[in-house]
Formats: C-alpha cells, sequence, structure tokens
C-alpha cells in the first residue's frame, strides 16, 4: 500500500536542518550581527529640578550676656545627581528672653557650606535677678538644585477618565469613590453581598474610557477576593444619575 504524497509544508520543516553547531555558517553570521548592532537601551530623559534642606543650630545666652558668633551652616549633596547650593537663606526662629538681635547674615557660599553670622544680647538682670535665659535657633535654609531621571508614564487614551485611589479602600468605597467624580450615586444588587463589598482593592492610578470601564476594572484589583472570581456589571448613569451595579460570582 502506497503512502499518501506528503504535505508541503511538512516536507519544508523536514529539509530545515538546525546548524549542527556554532561554528556553522550561520551561527557565525548571527553572532556578527549582533556583534555589529548592538541593542543599546534608550538613556533615560534627565530634569533639572530644585529642593529645599535646613540646617540649624539651637544658641542660648545668659542675662546681660552677649551670643555672637559666625558659624558654618553645611549640608549634604548627592554628587550622583549633579547636587548644587543655588541659594540661601538665614533666620532665627523660636526666640526667647532675647534683645539686640543683629543679623543673621551669609557669607559666600562655598560648595556645600556658607558662613552664617549672627548676634544677640540675653536680657537684662532687674535687681540682681535674671527673669529666664534666652534662646534661640539659627536656621539656615538651603536651595538645592538636583537632576533626576523623568518617570517615564503611558499616556491615557483619549477622552479617558483617570482616577487615582488610595490605599485601604473597600470595594464598595472605591465605586462610590469613582460615581462621586461624575456627581452620581451606586445602587448595588443583592450579589453584591456585604462581604464582597468589605474586600479591599489595590490602589493607585486607573485609566478608561468611561466610568462603568473604571468600575469594571476593579474586580481585577480585589486584594484577596476570598478565592472566587467576582466579576463587576456596571451601567449607567442613569437620568437620575445612578450607576447601578452587578456583582456576577
Amino acid at each position: 500500500m502506497s503512502r499518501p504524497p506528503k504535505n508541503p509544508f511538512d516536507q519544508f520543516m523536514e529539509e530545515c536542518e538546525k546548524p549542527c553547531n556554532s561554528n556553522a555558517d550561520s551561527y557565525i553570521a548571527l553572532r556578527l550581527a549582533v556583534q555589529r548592532n548592538p541593542i543599546v537601551p534608550e538613556k533615560p530623559q534627565i530634569g533639572t529640578g530644585t529642593t529645599t534642606r535646613r540646617w540649624t543650630s539651637y544658641q542660648q545666652v545668659d542675662c546681660n550676656k552677649t551670643n555672637s558668633k559666625t558659624l558654618t551652616a553645611f549640608v549634604s549633596l548627592d554628587a550622583a545627581s549633579n547636587e548644587k547650593i543655588v541659594t540661601a537663606t538665614a533666620s532665627l526662629e523660636n526666640t526667647a528672653n532675647i534683645q539686640g538681635v543683629t543679623g543673621p547674615t551669609l557669607g559666600t557660599i562655598s560648595g556645600n557650606t556658607v558662613p552664617v553670622s549672627y548676634g544677640f544680647n540675653g536680657l537684662d538682670k532687674v535687681l540682681g535677678n535674671c527673669p529666664g535665659g534666652g534662646h534661640a535657633t539659627v536656621v539656615v535654609t538651603f536651595v538645592v538644585q538636583r537632576q533626576a531621571p523623568i518617570p517615564q508614564t503611558m499616556p491615557a487614551p483619549s477622552e479617558s477618565v483617570t482616577v487615582t485611589l488610595p490605599n485601604g479602600l473597600s470595594l464598595k468605597a472605591a465605586i462610590i469613590s469613582i460615581v462621586e467624580t461624575d456627581n452620581a450615586s451606586a445602587r448595588f444588587s443583592a450579589n453584591c453581598g456585604q462581604t464582597v463589598l468589605e474586600t479591599k482593592v489595590s490602589g493607585g492610578a486607573m485609566s478608561a474610557g468611561n466610568r462603568t470601564e473604571l468600575i469594571n476594572q476593579l474586580q481585577y484589583r480585589l486584594i484577596n477576593p476570598g478565592g472566587s472570581t467576582i466579576a463587576l456589571k456596571a451601567v449607567g448613569p442613569s437620568d437620575g444619575g445612578v450607576y447601578d451595579i452587578d456583582c456576577v460570582p
């Protein structure tokens, strides 16, 4: 009995042989192609921003005494982020029982330091008694410029609705927070029992074409739903501004 003719595709696959070893011409060609055209990862975009950092020094003074100094204020800078001090300001905070204040004034910024000069007197003694020791906090606020990669974000679909849910919300609270962005309310079917509605959802940003799609997405953000699969079906809003929610087990 003669065999039926082979399918052309099967015959083609039988004739396709894997190269016998890594020195075969096809392997060498592939290796050279990869070496000559390496895949270079895309460099992240770098953005420049500023942040503020504070340096403080608590100073005291007795009655009929003077506290006048030049201190060196400083902050830590991250070389990996090309941080540098742009400017700085000085002030006195939490002052009490002092007088004759001078300064504080700043000198020239050098690297991550700047000299700060200040002076103040304690209160005068009254009949030989000191009404109370004085104190103040010298504060230098640095404005630091730094560079950091700009986080890549996926663009939201055109004409989409985006909400950001905080962590710890229940399913019911998450649905209500979504419909309230449409000045509407939610009506839950009998299938949506208390256990289901109290299930926690993962927080974060969500985007969809409309709010019903957002609500339906919540079924994929349930945390420990008890091993059962819950399908959400949202319809609305109705003319009365109500979204009807059904929970299909």
